[in-house]
């Protein structure tokens, strides 16, 4: 049986394939997170005969008929059926009638008014429901209740006291994407007794000042300095801590403390400045790094750094970096060998030294390399590779490589791309710019392709290994599709062949 799978359709494809899409029951989706959704106009959607089949929907209604020009008058009832799992629901209206089915799982609700039906609507949650969004929107809570269903694990939203104090939350409760604006004395105390809500947001230091956040908090998003004052308020035990104006100034005694983002941190780091237990850094960083003084990351964002990087200064444990300005030439073995995720916007060195990239890497972004790859070995791991452009040397990575992710920022052709020697069975290709495919482009192998914004201008270009192709912002003259594609899906039409 599939698991955590969404298979996007569109109107006709709903249709021809209704059969094979019915063979997954109720049950089905809601045990293994499998999600029909569909991609069309809700136009569409209402006349289609199969949309009982359909479990996830975006919906956005609005006052105004946009043909016709008048105001409208909706119905929940007819656009989300009893078997609807998921909804996003985004609302730009002054009446609404109907009510949401209990078969909800999923709810990500958008207002841009705040109307009684609002309020309806978050008076009468559907009991199965598991995950509540609110964005966009000023739902004025104040005057009424909002009592969550038990079966709620999961509630995102950023609010002020006024609104928060609104939710009727079922005992023994933590939402740790609900997030409370922690603006006054008052703010503080509701936080300290409702220990559900363990996440907050500060924009006013001078309101913490001889007073202490409650221990229970463990997220942070603060704005403004930190002195020694305010810092003495915060938890220990925090565990996540971002900071847009300022740095902490003593990390290290934050002993539980797993995520720290920092936009301004001006002091050289050093041994023991950060906490053991650290395990994502982002920080903007223009000093060099030295071995030992970052503890056991998997994760290191170090916005601004652009010095050498030698052999045992990153942690070992590192499995995603990113160096947004490194422009220094990488050296062998100096990244991680459990590295899987590496960007790099910058770096343009004119060859790239053997084992100078792990093969452990699974994603690799050097979206302005012009360099070679030929002294590389193989990336056996590689699933996604965004670059400048491609030349012949990327075959150098991609010997053993099935499926394969290429992302390519400025390229005007592809002809001879050297792919056509690899035995990639499945390929995605995206440009950013209007790009061209020529014969002898693509591998033998081949059986599945998705293009983005690349012209087909002959019929030797997909090879006759091809079933599914799938082509987005262009279109494909059918004379150059091989007779063994069996589905054709060009921008929102898929056509059985």
């Amino acid at each position: 049986m599939c698991q955590d799978l969404v298979i996007n359709v569109d109107d006709q494809y709903l249709k021809d394939n209704h059969q094979y899409l019915s063979a997954f029951t109720n049950t089905d989706k809601l045990n293994h997170r499998i999600f029909i959704h569909y991609t069309d106009s809700k136009e569409t959607y209402l006349t289609n005969p199969f949309r009982y089949l359909v479990n996830d929907v975006y919906l956005f209604l609005g006052d105004i008929d946009q043909d016709e020009h008048q105001v409208c008058k909706h119905n929940l009832d007819q656009f989300v059926h009893a078997q609807v799992h998921k909804l996003d629901l985004g609302l730009n209206v002054e009446f609404l009638t109907g009510q949401l089915p209990e078969s909800l799982t999923y709810l990500n609700l958008s207002t841009y008014k705040s109307p009684p039906f609002v309020q309806e609507i978050m008076s009468n949650l559907p009991f199965n429901l598991k995950k509540l969004v609110l964005t966009s929107g000023d739902y004025n809570f104040a005057s009424n209740s909002v009592p969550l269903p038990e079966s709620v694990t999961d509630l995102e939203y950023y609010g002020t006291l006024e609104n928060l104090k609104s939710f009727v939350v079922p005992p023994n409760k933590v939402f740790k994407n609900c997030e409370l604006q922690l603006d006054s004395v008052e703010a503080l105390e509701w936080l300290q007794e409702n220990q559900w809500v363990n996440n907050v947001s500060i924009d006013s230091p001078k309101v913490l000042i001889g007073l202490t956040i409650p221990s229970h908090v463990k997220t942070m998003n603060f704005y403004g300095d930190i002195s020694a004052e305010v810092e003495s308020s915060f938890p220990l035990m925090l565990e996540s801590f971002t900071c847009y104006d300022s740095v902490l100034l003593c990390p290290a005694l934050f002993t539980n403390l797993r995520s720290l983002t920092s936009w301004i941190f001006e002091a050289k780091l050093e041994r023991n400045f950060l906490p053991q237990s650290l395990e994502h850094l982002d920080i903007h960083y223009t000093f060099p790094l030295e071995a030992g003084v970052l503890p056991n990351l998997t994760s290191l964002v170090l916005n601004l750094f652009n010095h050498p990087l030698d052999i045992g200064v990153l942690p070992s444990s590192l499995t995603s970096l990113k160096l947004p300005q490194f422009m220094q030439s990488l050296k062998p073995y100096a990244l991680p060998n459990k590295l899987e995720q590496l960007q790099m916007y910058f770096i343009n060195q004119p060859t790239i030294a053997c084992y100078s990239l792990p093969d452990s890497l699974t994603l690799l972004k050097l979206n302005n390399f012009k360099g070679s790859f030929e002294l590389c070995q193989p990336l056996n791991h590689l699933k996604i590779l965004h670059l400048n452009t491609i030349y012949p040397s990327v075959s150098t990575l991609l010997p053993n490589i099935k499926r394969l992710d290429l992302i390519l920022e400025n390229t005007d052709e592809l002809s001879g791309t050297c792919l056509v020697n690899t035995c990639i069975e499945s390929l995605s290709i995206n440009c950013k710019s209007v790009s061209f495919l020529y014969a002898n482009s693509l591998p033998s192998t081949l059986k599945y392709l998705t293009l983005s914004n690349i012209y087909i201008q002959s019929n030797d270009v997909i090879p006759e290994s091809c079933i599914y192709l799938k082509a987005y912002w262009i279109d494909i003259n059918p004379e150059f599709i091989p007779q063994s594609v069996n589905y054709f899906y060009t921008r929102s039409s898929l056509l059985n062949k």
